[in-house]
């Protein structure tokens, strides 16, 4: 399975779209993380239909809750439950700058790029699981098109 994946990966193109990406690599992945897989373009559908950003928030809050809750019943991935550690770290980072913003704090408006940049750094070193750390990245990637730069800090 992780070599079917590493050549899918390979050979995988332009980055598309989160939901193409969710879907292009579905079947390649250890059927553990194909749930994972559903969600996520279950919560990309709700973020897309969702107005404003305090409902984006919620989705991404409630996205990182339900991975949590899905990972306590998946061993043996530990590469993704450190992700998940790390992701959940910087989204309270973001979700801090935020509320700073809101009492009138200046913040640095490119917190995010910068978080999501220290998370690609870091699955780019975990060459143990080169393979999965290779499809988080190009669905961090793909996540981060899609929320677009006027988003601001999240």
């Amino acid at each position: 399975m992780k070599a079917a994946l590493w050549a899918k990966l390979k050979c995988a193109g332009p980055l598309l779209d989160f939901d193409s990406e969710m879907q292009r690599f579905l079947y390649w992945l250890d059927p553990q993380l194909r749930p994972l897989v559903v969600k996520g373009r279950s919560w990309q559908r709700h973020y897309r239909q969702a107005s404003g950003v305090e409902a984006h928030l919620e989705i991404e809050q409630q996205a990182l809750r339900d991975l949590r809750l899905h990972l306590i019943n998946m061993p043996g991935q530990p590469l993704i439950h450190e992700f998940l550690e790390r992701a959940e770290h910087a989204h309270s980072r973001s979700l801090a700058a935020r509320h700073a913003a809101l009492t009138g704090k200046t913040i640095d408006m490119n917190l995010d790029d910068e978080l999501i940049d220290a998370l690609l750094t870091w699955l780019a070193t975990r060459h143990e699981h080169y393979e999965i750390a290779a499809w988080l990245s190009r669905m961090l990637r793909a996540w981060r098109a899609e929320r677009g730069p006027s988003h601001g800090p999240t």
